[in-house]
């Protein structure tokens, strides 16, 4: 248990890390080879662009995480305090139809793409397979988010959720006291 909760915290940041080292280091290879060798290595732009890719679309289930994201913070603010759960969960329940949405219909790109990369030679499937994956773990992230926010409202509490802390969920010992 301790093992899922640790990668529920930081499996995006990971993630991301790792893809962004992955594109200083290759790109910083190439500013050596250019330099130094005089020749350059033809696929770390394609490399770099695919890797930025993946990053985007891992970002924006890092976003809705830690509850992140771009938002009109003068409109959320102006609206009272209970409404504004009420739009969170609205939004949240809308990210989640689009993120199932995208998931789904990947699936039928990634079944019509036959091409291959340009200077790498790999099946395209491969930075296509993103938006599949990355679908589903925004889509996950925004199922925590509804959660969270239920319970908020189960709780009476008016607040935002701390995407920090864990949901407020009664415990098997409250079930056992209050049922």
């Amino acid at each position: 248990m301790k093992a899922i909760k640790w990668a529920d915290r930081n499996i995006e940041k990971i993630i991301l890390v790792v893809l962004l080292f992955g594109i200083l280091g290759i790109n910083t290879a190439q500013i050596f080879y250019r330099f130094g060798a005089k020749s350059a290595l033809p696929w770390v732009e394609e490399l770099s662009r695919y890797l930025l890719i993946w990053s985007g679309f891992i970002g924006v289930s890092y976003t809705i995480r830690y509850n992140t994201a771009m938002r009109l913070t003068l409109i959320f603010t102006l609206i009272p305090r209970k409404a504004r759960n009420v739009v969170s969960l609205l939004v949240h329940l809308i990210m989640l139809a689009f993120f199932v949405w995208m998931a789904v219909n990947s699936f039928s790109l990634l079944a019509m793409s036959n091409q291959r990369s340009a200077t790498m030679g790999f099946s395209i499937k491969y930075v296509y397979s993103c938006t599949v994956f990355c679908g589903v773990l925004s889509a996950i992230r925004c199922l925590q988010g509804i959660v969270r926010i239920i319970c908020n409202f189960k709780d009476g509490d008016d607040s935002q959720w701390d995407p920090t802390e864990e949901p407020k969920m009664p415990s098997a010992d409250q079930k056992e006291v209050n049922g």
